[in-house]
């Protein structure tokens, strides 16, 4: 069965992951796989990724843990912890960098690449600027209809994240702006993502 997943997936990259359906039977196929390994428990941000294509919306225990992160993220907001002079514990620190690597999709960047790369297929995928946001545009625009949902008690400001593909960028970028609703206030914060080719580097808004 292992092989068959391998074949399927080679095949996929050699025809082009060039289409929603085949971002979505590409990361469908790798999450069969990753199980089969026994790697889910090993790769929590691919783990996420695969399964929020496959989900109109998601609130499994990796969705939950990225709206915890943006719950205690705005409560520091709230708390004015990022005032000039302050400091953050350090789990706070390591919260808000995983958080940051998470929205910006670096973690899942790396996680990706270096699976297919040493379990699937001969070659490292997505190794330029263009091939990774062509697939992030693809891929981004199968979730952004899908948000990731936490209700619990416990959350005071923060119970829902989505993520929409905003049509408005220049050619060679993909702009992804991903959104919370405030339980205490009602408004819509957003944290805005633009990747580019032609500078090969990210720029987001507000900074963390």
């Amino acid at each position: 069965m292992e092989k068959d997943i391998v074949r399927k997936i080679r095949g996929t990259f050699a025809r082009g992951v060039d289409s929603e359906e085949a971002v979505v039977y590409m990361l469908v196929e790798l999450r069969k796989l990753m199980e089969l390994n026994g790697d889910l428990p090993r790769f929590p941000t691919p783990r996420l990724y695969c399964n929020w294509v496959a989900h109109p919306n998601l609130d499994n225990p990796d969705a939950q843990r990225i709206v915890c992160y943006l719950d205690r993220y705005e409560e520091l907001l709230h708390m004015g912890a990022f005032a000039p002079g302050k400091r953050l514990e350090d789990a706070d620190r390591e919260l808000v960098a995983e958080l940051r690597g998470t929205l910006e999709l670096t973690n899942f960047q790396r996680e990706l690449v270096g699976y297919l790369g040493s379990h699937v297929l001969d070659d490292v995928p997505f190794e330029t600027w263009d091939s990774w946001i062509s697939f992030l545009a693809l891929y981004a625009s199968v979730i952004q209809d899908c948000p990731l949902r936490c209700i619990r008690r416990d959350l005071s400001y923060v119970e829902e994240v989505a993520a929409r593909v905003v049509d408005d960028a220049n050619e060679g970028e993909l702009r992804i702006d991903w959104s919370r609703v405030s339980k205490q206030t009602g408004e819509i914060r957003t944290y805005s993502l633009l990747l580019s080719s032609n500078w090969g580097s990210i720029r987001t808004w507000p900074d963390f």
